[in-house]
């Protein structure tokens, strides 16, 4: 449905309203950006839990009288009409997504579907107690609505557009109409770089679904149970997998694959990660060990931490692999633990090709992100990212075999297209001319491994013009992650310089 207010709010000084202010945020400036971030983030706002916080960006944009409009899926779009002057200017889209990765610690016992992040700040960062802090993307959703509601901003017709469920299917995106939007200027405030790192192509991917079935036999009178955790990882977001930070489910793998021919071990379960594009910092994992040889698995098993510390000494220092007693359910056949085992550790992982446009450039990877066991089959998920096509299908291609090698199955969902790098852009043109003169420097301008919206838009209006930007972010998909305070003020800036910048002479 649409609204549009007769009268519009009056606030031509652009002087932020009297308003009862939540405790946490309340001295950060940018005032409004902050304000607007802690607004959307007293919602919980996972993935597939949107409706909360889209209710709220529909409120915000009745209130100042703006037209919105709101989808089937829950996609919101609110429409500025340009300053006077601005009316023969480009149309400027601000495009950010309401969904956020919810990960919190191991001991945390709230259900992140019912209770929103704790904020938390130093001034210098924010960050949550406990859980990830959602700034991807609600820092993006703020800016707008920061952006929106100031009237004594000279600026263009702008249209905001906020989708859902960007973290896992890129299902808003995909659902989202774009025959309603008639600027063909975007803003994507996805990133994570700050004001002078301009994101100009990013990714395409999928995700692959594995199943391996198992069977089962009992518990044998020589077997003893151990419950191993593998843990102290750093985890974050899939696409970093070049960073060499430690994927919990393979590093188990490993260890259990090497040890089983000197030890016949037989798996039980092997459980962790939460979602599929989130590198995972832990696993849990069931094994029965014959009673004999639970000596040297320990051993073995305390042989392999020191390994993994070693190996992960820069990127992961604190990872830990611990084994205890503990009484287990049926473990798998010898069969199916070898063949589970093998098909784990075989599979394709990490990085598989580099990009020659852009020097440094992760091109192509993959990342396993959750593992299930169910009574009769084990269950993997991974978040598949490439730039080209061609390279991401034959990837897939390949892992589909391996997976058959070993009986299991797989299945492909949520796939999405890359962004390429266009040469000529006028709006990057444009924003590179604001960036100058606010730093009197040159911005710096490269692609993505992560997946960004643009490329959907763009596949259904290939005219559209994007650039992404955001202000500084760390740890995003993890517990730590955390949000610099002045970043958020140098993007706003930029994004006011921008628009003003607009004005057709």
């Amino acid at each position: 449905m649409g609204y549009n207010k007769e009268k519009r709010r009056a606030a031509s000084s652009g002087a932020p309203r009297e308003e009862k202010r939540m405790s946490v945020l309340g001295q950060l400036k940018p005032e409004r950006v902050f304000y607007y971030f802690e607004h959307f983030s007293s919602v919980p706002h996972g993935s597939g839990n949107t409706a909360a916080v889209s209710a709220l960006a529909v409120a915000f944009a009745k209130e100042h009288g703006l037209d919105v409009t709101v989808d089937a899926v829950g996609n919101v779009l609110i429409k500025k009409p340009a300053s006077r002057g601005y009316e023969k200017a480009p149309g400027v889209i601000l495009q950010a997504h309401l969904d956020m990765v919810c990960a919190k610690a191991a001991d945390d016992p709230r259900d992140m579907k019912k209770e929103p992040v704790r904020l938390m700040t130093d001034g210098e960062w924010v960050w949550a107690d406990g859980t990830s802090l959602g700034a991807d993307d609600l820092i993006g959703v703020a800016l707008a609505a920061a952006v929106l509601e100031d009237d004594s901003l000279p600026h263009p017709a702008i249209e905001a557009v906020f989708t859902v469920d960007e973290e896992t299917s890129m299902v808003g995106a995909n659902a989202f109409d774009v025959s309603t939007l008639s600027g063909r200027w975007m803003l994507n405030l996805d990133s994570e770089g700050d004001d002078g790192a301009f994101t100009v192509g990013c990714s395409g991917g999928a995700r692959a679904n594995c199943r391996l079935p198992v069977e089962r036999t009992p518990l044998a009178a020589d077997e003893t149970g151990f419950s191993l955790m593998l843990g102290g990882l750093q985890g974050g977001h899939s696409s970093a997998v070049d960073s060499e930070r430690g994927n919990a489910h393979l590093l188990t793998v490993r260890a259990l694959f090497e040890i089983l021919p000197d030890c016949p071990l037989r798996l039980v379960s092997i459980t962790g990660g939460t979602v599929d594009n989130a590198i995972p910092d832990r696993t849990v994992t069931e094994v029965a060990v014959p009673t004999a040889k639970k000596a040297d698995f320990l051993t073995r098993l305390a042989a392999y931490e020191k390994i993994y510390r070693d190996e992960l000494a820069v990127s992961d220092p604190g990872v830990t692999l611990t084994a205890t007693e503990a009484a287990v359910g049926d473990p798998m056949t010898a069969e199916s633990t070898e063949r589970t085992l093998a098909a784990l550790y075989t599979m394709p992982a990490g990085m598989q090709h580099m990009s020659t446009d852009f020097k440094g450039l992760l091109q192509t990877s993959l990342s396993m992100g959750v593992i299930r066991t169910e009574p009769a089959a084990v269950t993997f998920r991974y978040a598949v990212r490439a730039t080209l096509a061609t390279q991401k299908t034959t990837l897939l291609h390949q892992m589909e075999t391996v997976l058959g090698r070993f009986g299991g199955t797989m299945t492909v969902s949520g796939l999405y297209p890359g962004w390429p790098y266009r040469r000529q852009s006028a709006l990057r043109d444009t924003l590179t001319a604001a960036y100058r003169e606010l730093k009197g420097g040159e911005p710096h301008i490269f692609a993505t491994h992560g997946g960004l919206e643009c490329g959907l838009l763009i596949d259904r209006l290939p005219d559209l013009d994007c650039v992404s930007l955001g202000p500084r972010a760390e740890g995003i998909h993890s517990t730590g992650e955390r949000l610099n305070v002045a970043s958020v003020g140098r993007v706003y800036a930029l994004i006011r310089a921008f628009l003003v910048k607009c004005k057709c002479e």
